[in-house]
């Protein structure tokens, strides 16, 4: 004698709308005439009844003996198909799950000409393990599209099957339809409707587009809908059998659309795409290979598309979407596309290999590329594209071996590269479209200016035999404003220098090499930038105090202040590590020193080539600069 707890998350009507309130009974799903109420309790125990009241919101929970599905219902009212696999308690769980394996097995085996999918079903069932006991239960109560009259043999037209399956779970309370592993041909597109879960076998479950389709999308609508999942499903584009460009899926005016651990693959079209104001959309844990790219057999640019997109409709509505863990390999466009999106995250992803700019975000606000790990080829283009848009965060990335840069910023306010590594990029070495991105992290202007980008912590190298990523970091085009390069990253190895590239070269925060002391009359040539906020602080050690003594330690200009000469530009402090004539540690402030180039420290006594505080080997300097240039 098992009780079957039934909670509100199961109770709907045929339409998909919640329950209008009411007192009713429960009936068994055998008797059709509704004549004989079953006996329910409270969920743990309690008084029994045979009557059931529930309200709009559904908040009642009651348990059913021996019953894991039934009928609710009330008065006139269409009755209310209700299963209890949600929210089972756990002791009860694994019995219902048992006996639901010994159900389906024993109709696989009445029912051999179905056979094989009804016996996958009963073999995922028929286990001890939790976790999957727990995906099982989102099973029971699921439509079998086998037993909709698909057969799943690569060769029959399943789509009306497939469809007429899609529109009897939306009589149902759970709305869930069942793709056993099978190839289940289709040429027409198939509309998922509000609340529908489509559940496949990952790596199984293939819908395909049927040769000649021309079916817009190929396979997969979502049209203003909300709250559909789709697990598991391996969408195949037919490459060879379908000539038309058409998407395989589309989202259009949705919310709360998901896939997960799906797979695209062989199309011509883009994989997936979001349009028109989405929000709370996006796909996870999903594989694309052979997306969009029948470039590689034309050599047409045309012919390349995106395997996901994010496009359409206002920013303010295309919020929170996402694409997370996904592996893409030979994309013939972007692998991820977002545009005119808010809050939007691309993170864990990883890219093998594609024909343009493997991450692209334009004209989006408060968006996150994190953690992805993207490589490419002499034909790719830049690793993370970031066009017009603000606050966008690009952290803990790698990007090895692209055709153009490794990340790239154009038009770009207020964000933050941080944290990533940038490896042997540019390889196209002017091949590729990208080929002014050249550099490990690229600032660009391709209409505007770039603006308040903080560039920290980053490594930008290069480690060919034969170089290609000429820069770590390179300023190109236009005179951008408030770029911050600081001391943390590392930009050394490159095949021309550090930081430069077409534009200004901005001032950034050098090793302690870079201070120099003018004993013998030399100091470091920095270009003038114009525009560029210095912040840049360092601790120089003294290694040697040949030529030192009495001579004042100087800090190469990297750009001309806009502050007069004598003013205060930064501050330093000199302490004495080793045995020598100074009895405390010095400290002032630095000056700028006329328009020679240099800064020169100052006690608050003088500013002459006397050195305030006399040197020994093993001393250090501590500085800081802040200042904004003219």
């Amino acid at each position: 004698m098992i009780w079957y707890p039934f909670r509100r998350q199961a109770a709907w009507n045929s339409v998909g709308d919640p329950v209008q309130s009411g007192s009713g009974a429960v009936y068994a799903v055998a008797d059709t005439t509704f004549s004989t109420p079953l006996t329910v309790r409270p969920v743990g125990g309690g008084v029994t009844s045979t009557t059931v009241t529930i309200d709009d919101f559904l908040s009642h929970e009651f348990e059913v003996e021996d019953h894991e599905e039934v009928y609710w219902k009330s008065g006139a009212l269409p009755p209310v198909h209700l299963f209890s696999a949600i929210g089972m308690r756990d002791d009860t769980r694994a019995s219902a799950a048992d006996a639901e394996a010994a159900r389906v097995a024993a109709e696989a085996a009445a029912a051999a000409a179905t056979g094989p999918a009804d016996t996958t079903v009963a073999t995922l069932l028929d286990t001890t393990d939790s976790a999957t006991r727990v995906q099982v239960d989102e099973l029971i109560g699921a439509v079998n599209v086998l037993k909709a009259g698909a057969t799943g043999d690569g060769v029959t037209n399943d789509g009306p099957a497939l469809a007429a399956a899609i529109a009897t779970a939306g009589t149902l309370g759970f709305r869930k339809v069942f793709l056993p592993p099978g190839t289940y041909l289709t040429s027409q597109k198939l509309t998922i409707p509000t609340g529908t879960t489509i559940v496949g076998v990952p790596g199984r479950t293939v819908v395909k587009a049927a040769a000649g389709s021309t079916a817009s999308p190929l396979l997969f609508e979502v049209t203003g809908a909300a709250d559909v999942a789709v697990y598991g499903v391996t969408f195949d584009g037919n490459t060879t059998g379908v000539t038309n460009f058409n998407n395989v899926c589309v989202v259009f005016s949705s919310t709360r659309v998901r896939f997960d651990e799906c797979r695209w693959q062989n199309t011509r079209g883009i994989g997936v795409i979001f349009s028109t104001d989405v929000s709370h959309s996006g796909v996870s844990r999903s594989h694309f290979r052979e997306v969009g790219s029948r470039n590689k057999t034309t050599g047409l640019n045309a012919d390349r598309r995106q395997a996901i997109a994010f496009s359409s409709g206002s920013k303010a509505n295309n919020r929170g979407n996402y694409v997370t863990g996904c592996t893409f390999e030979e994309v013939g466009l972007d692998c991820v596309s977002m545009s005119s999106q808010d809050s939007g995250l691309i993170a864990h992803n990883t890219v093998y290999g594609n024909y343009a700019g493997a991450l692209y975000v334009s004209g989006c606000s408060d968006t996150k590329v994190i953690g992805n790990h993207v490589e490419g080829g002499d034909l790719s283009g830049n690793g993370v594209d970031v066009f017009s848009s603000d606050t966008v965060t690009v952290v803990g990335n790698t990007v090895r071996g692209r055709g153009g840069a490794g990340i790239m910023l154009a038009d770009t306010a207020d964000s933050t590269v941080a944290g990533n590594v940038c490896l042997n990029n540019f390889r196209s070495n002017g091949a590729a479209s990208e080929s002014a991105h050249q550099a490990g992290i690229t600032i660009f202007g391709q209409a505007s200016v770039c603006s308040n980008v903080t560039i920290s912590g980053n490594v930008c190298t290069d480690t060919q035999g034969t170089k290609t990523q000429k820069w770590g970091v390179q300023v190109s085009n236009h005179a951008h404003t408030n770029i911050w390069i600081d001391s943390s990253n590392r930009l050394t190895g490159n095949a021309t220098a550090d930081v430069g590239g077409g534009g200004p070269v901005p001032p950034y925060t050098r090793t302690p090499t870079w201070i120099n002391y003018s004993g013998n009359g030399t100091v470091n040539a920095h270009s003038s930038v114009s525009r560029i906020a210095v912040v840049e602080s360092g601790i120089l050690t003294i290694g040697s105090t040949t030529g030192l003594a009495g001579s004042s330690l100087f800090i190469g200009l990297p750009a001309t202040p806009a502050a007069t000469t004598n003013s205060v530009v930064g501050t330093f402090m000199a302490i004495d590590n080793t045995p020598s004539a100074n009895t405390a540690r010095k400290a002032g402030v630095i000056l700028r020193s006329g328009s020679s180039g240099l800064f020169v420290f100052y006690d608050g006594t003088t500013v002459t080539s006397t050195s305030p505080f006399t040197w020994a080997t093993g001393d250090q300097l501590v500085w800081s600069l802040n200042y904004v240039p003219a």
